[in-house]
């Protein structure tokens, strides 16, 4: 007995040996990495150099509070969405587009590590793959209509570069809805949007008080900008998005889902987290001063804040009141305290809420002429000129496409593709649906929150433009509300709940 038991023992040291040293390895590689990397990076701009020190600090948190790589790399996949650190595969100068090449973003190096890794499990039979056909079939019916717009574009290389961003959101939409599977991972995705939402309300906060970009987040020179209102001048943040009516639809997205998160039976400090996150996001996205971004989140905060308390109080009516007290109060202390917030509203703006009125006029004559496949993906800006026929040459005026993410899908690529974008809106809205009816769940909350984040872009969409096929953050929602439906049903013990692999059926 006690030479079998010095024989384990010495077994056991050997492995405790081994583990040290394997341990000891991976510390050495890892530091060495990290010095490469730091030293390479402060060789370029200093926006390099800032994502690389945030890059690796989050690396080193998570894996020390986690140990556990594919969560650090879903949350920083997350949590670089809005940051705009990239660079061009292709770049193309061109008049007004949706986009001037094939940028690459510190999420798209993550996504290809990622996808490239499932892609690896689901051919070695480890993983398996949902196709969602519901939601897939609408969205590559309206990704190859938009595609086929491409061909008769006066820019072809312009229009299939987009095309390619279309096709990555599409690969976004399918392997998030796929891997976001239990309460712990979608808690990875909450924690990131925190984050994000946190850390864009500390740079637009830098940039409104010091009335200037930092210049270190890779901010491109529209996230700042200056808007006359009556006589004054207003400062409008766009953090690290680009535009500051691109900052207001990211938050829009992102504030249900927080407001949410509140009221579910989450870890305590992440519910205050999201508290606090959710009030400084909702200062921020004042700072955008963005009128289409400051309708859509009321509408929808109002819808939101009725659910949340319709789930608690189970009563309609006092819902109702609830919710619309909530919206009086917060729109009465917001005119009370901002003169700005006033003056946006009330105060003279140059023509610009006008202006979306012949800007209109100018996108139904290019339908109209070319209702079945449009003018060309991303070539909106080039045609637009001879089917200006409005009284003040609108186009001339103000040399933009137009301010409806509608109109403009269906002048760029025709009537069918936007057909099949609203049919995928339906299919998404009616998946959500069916889980929104677990009332005896608070997770059934992040659904509303998912939905409601949705539906913010869907009327802020009516005033901006903002194109479909090239916002990350949407399609993102999209596999959110997948995931969701799917853990809800799973939770729920359902024999018949979600899709898979191509086929209508719940599992």
């Amino acid at each position: 007995m006690t030479t079998e038991k010095t024989q384990v023992q010495k077994i056991f040291n050997t492995e405790s040996t081994m583990k040290n040293h394997k341990y000891w390895l991976l510390v050495l590689v890892l530091s060495a990495l990290s010095s490469s990397v730091l030293l390479i990076a402060s060789m370029h701009e200093a926006k390099w150099l800032t994502a690389t020190v945030l890059g690796l600090g989050m690396i080193y948190t998570c894996l020390i509070l986690q140990r556990k790589l594919w969560h650090l790399l879903i949350f920083s996949a997350v949590f670089f969405i809005p940051l705009r650190i990239d660079f061009y595969l292709f770049f193309k100068p061109a008049y007004i587009v949706q986009s001037y090449g094939l940028p690459v973003s510190a999420f798209d190096l993550l996504l290809f590590v990622l996808v490239f890794y499932w892609v690896f499990k689901i051919l070695t039979h480890k993983e398996k793959f949902n196709f969602y056909p519901s939601v897939s079939i609408p969205a590559l019916i309206y990704i190859l209509l938009s595609g086929l717009s491409a061909l008769q574009s006066a820019d072809r290389l312009n229009s299939f570069l987009v095309f390619v961003f279309m096709v990555k959101l599409y690969v976004v939409f399918i392997y998030f809805a796929n891997k976001i599977k239990t309460q712990k991972e979608m808690l990875y995705v909450i924690f990131a949007l925190i984050s994000c939402v946190l850390f864009q309300s500390l740079v637009g906060g830098i940039q409104y008080v010091t009335g200037s970009l930092l210049g270190i987040f890779g901010e491109p020179t529209t996230a700042f900008k200056t808007t006359l209102t009556g006589l004054e001048s207003l400062s409008r943040v766009g953090g690290t998005i680009g535009h500051p009516n691109g900052l207001a639809k990211y938050l829009n997205l992102c504030l249900p889902v927080l407001l949410c998160v509140i009221f579910i039976r989450f870890n305590t400090v992440v519910r205050l987290l999201a508290c606090l996150s959710f009030i400084l996001g909702g200062f921020t996205e004042i700072l955008t001063f963005s009128r289409g971004g400051w309708l859509a989140l009321g509408i929808v905060l109002i819808l939101t804040f009725y659910e949340i308390t319709r789930y608690r109080l189970k009563s309609r009516p006092i819902s109702i009141i609830f919710a619309t007290l909530l919206f009086l109060f917060l729109f009465g202390i917001t005119m009370v305290v901002s003169d700005n917030f006033r003056n946006r509203l009330f105060k003279d703006d140059f023509g610009s809420a006008k202006s979306r009125i012949p800007m209109a006029q100018v996108a139904l004559s290019i339908i109209k002429d070319k209702p079945l496949r449009g003018v060309g993906l991303n070539n909106y800006a080039t045609v637009m000129h001879a089917y200006d026929r409005t009284r003040n040459a609108q186009t001339y005026k103000f040399p933009h496409p137009v301010h409806n993410s509608y109109l403009l899908i269906a002048a760029e690529s025709g009537i069918p593709a936007l057909a099949a974008f609203l049919w995928l809106i339906a299919a998404i809205f009616n998946k959500a649906r069916t889980t929104l009816k677990f009332n005896a769940s608070s997770f059934s909350l992040l659904q509303v929150g998912w939905i409601g984040g949705l539906m913010t872009w869907l009327i802020s969409g009516m005033f901006d433009r903002d194109f479909a096929g090239t916002n990350v953050m949407l399609w993102f929602t999209f596999a959110m509300v997948m995931a969701s439906d799917r853990i809800l049903f799973i939770e729920n013990k359902k024999e018949i709940g979600y899709e898979t692999k191509g086929f209508s059926h719940r599992t």
